[in-house]
């Protein structure tokens, strides 16, 4: 399943399906340019290379309800990750729609809902009748085959469907839910990270600019798919 986000590189997924679980994992990044610059402003906007060892999953179990995440922050500029298991309630809420369309060979219905902070349209088909989706969206009559935010700024896109899938050579991930936290707090945990990795960085740039050198930083746009809580 691919994901293009805000405009930046697109990522690919693997979204299984086994028993009463299903799992969102990353399998490859497509990596930007390192350094982008705008000639006209001056403005330097610089990609940290996430290593492909940094491979964030998102474990749904549909009999507790629940989803279990296990996701990294980093304090520097990259160079080091602190993984972090995260724990929270199945809470999506959809509306069902009467359009309908034809995605690739699948015919699909429309779904809407509004979760944290995005309002998503997805197309979901009865054909395959399993209620799984991408990252955190489930509970539709079939699967999602394609999901995209009213600003276009995250989209999810099933490419390739495998039935039946090799579990016995692809094992699903093990995610230690006895000592996850909650959405919040991890929320919390990454806004404070996010601060020290920009001191973090500004101060490794002072270091190789003459002495009395001021550098500004600037915030981009928030590019995660979650804003609101």
């Amino acid at each position: 399943m691919l994901l293009e986000k805000n405009g930046y590189s697109p990522t690919y997924y693997s979204l299984i399906s086994k028993d009463r679980d299903s799992e969102f994992k990353l399998i490859e990044r497509i990596i930007p340019e390192k350094v982008v610059s705008n000639e006209y402003t001056g403005e330097i906007v610089l990609n940290t290379e996430t290593p492909d060892s940094i491979q964030p999953v998102i474990r749904t179990n549909f009999k507790q309800e629940k989803i279990y995440s296990y996701d990294f922050i980093t304090e520097d500029d990259g160079k080091t990750y602190t993984g972090y298991s995260i724990v929270e309630p199945i809470t999506v809420k959809w509306k069902l729609g009467n359009e309908t369309k034809k995605i690739d060979k699948y015919l699909c219905k429309k779904a809407t809902t509004r979760f944290r902070g995005r309002n998503y349209v997805a197309w979901y088909t009865e054909e395959i009748p399993i209620s799984i989706g991408p990252w955190k969206f489930h509970g539709l009559p079939g699967i999602i085959i394609n999901m995209t935010d009213n600003t276009n700024q995250v989209s999810f896109l099933l490419e390739k469907i495998e039935i039946p899938y090799d579990y016995l050579n692809n094992k699903l991930e093990v995610i230690d839910s006895e000592h996850a936290i909650s959405v919040r707090e991890f929320i919390e945990i990454r806004k404070n990270a996010k601060i020290k990795s920009r001191e973090f960085f500004k101060k490794k740039v002072l270091s190789k600019l003459p002495r009395g050198a001021n550098i500004e930083l600037t915030q981009g746009g928030n590019n995660d798919i979650e804003i609101e809580f």
